[in-house]
């Protein structure tokens, strides 16, 4: 069973129970066609969460960017591209 959360700036959150996985909780959130900005914070909120509190469930994020944009990791040069 999901049940649909509304506590996040993104289109869609849905918590589930999955017992296959270490930590039960997963939220599954969806945010298509926002910016890389938006999204790449995103990604730093879900990870210190996680980092603070331990308890904190796992997120699977499905999302795009609008406008196209590229994302590069902290030891890949840009140069490599």
């Amino acid at each position: 069973m999901q049940q649909c959360l509304v506590s996040f700036r993104c289109e869609k959150v849905f918590i589930a129970t999955m017992s296959i996985f270490t930590k039960g909780n997963w939220l599954f959130e969806e945010a298509f066609d926002k910016d890389a900005a938006y999204q790449m914070s995103r990604d730093l909120e879900c990870a210190e969460s996680v980092r603070d509190n331990p308890d904190a469930p796992n997120v699977l994020r499905l999302y795009s960017w609008k406008p196209y944009a590229i994302s590069l990791g902290y030891q890949q040069d840009e140069s490599s591209i």
